[in-house]
């Protein structure tokens, strides 16, 4: 157990008064709730998580949806990316270097591009919004869990748990005489 506790470091103590302080104002059942209000908005606002992957899929019912809001976000992503890759100079000069070989399209490749862009934009939004939803909700899960585990018994027991943490380690150094 000394180990755990450092002259040093005042962790574990923080760490006790911190969980006996949120038990006895009972401040764990209103970060639960809290939380769990997060998560259910999150599972709201990203559409896997909300219909399943019926939802990702650019269909003709997702694109009148979701299609305006999926290409003005990837419109404003690309616009701010394109800012940001022109400000670097060295992005810059390669861009101007290359730029020749980038316009050498046909016109038959323009507008396949031209047609494949609006999908392609929506398939990425939906998938970043799936991997950033997906990974927030678990998050938020995960989160959520230790403060549902906090607040299930009364809060005299998790107060009284954290208050023998924190005084353990004053209780260990005046044993051993430091």
């Amino acid at each position: 157990m000394q180990q755990f506790i450092t002259n040093d470091g005042l962790v574990l103590e923080i760490a006790g008064i911190v969980l006996a302080v949120l038990s006895f104002t009972g401040a764990t059942n209103k970060i639960e709730r809290g939380i769990a209000s997060l998560r259910d908005w999150i599972k709201s606002f990203t559409p896997v998580l909300r219909g399943g992957l019926g939802d990702f899929f650019p269909t003709p019912q997702n694109l009148k949806r979701f299609g305006v809001s999926s290409l003005w976000t990837a419109f404003v992503t690309f616009l701010v990316t394109g800012f940001a890759l022109y400000a670097d100079p060295a992005s810059r000069d390669w861009l101007t270097s290359n730029i020749d070989t980038m316009m050498r399209f046909e016109r038959w490749q323009l507008i396949a591009l031209a047609l494949a862009s609006p999908v392609l934009m929506y398939a990425a939004v939906n998938f970043v919004g799936f991997i950033a939803g997906a990974a927030m909700y678990v998050g938020f899960s995960a989160v959520w869990l230790v403060f549902w585990g906090l607040s299930r018994p009364p809060s005299g027991v998790m107060g009284s748990i954290g208050l023998a943490i924190a005084l353990a380690g004053p209780a260990m150094k005046a044993l051993n005489g430091a």
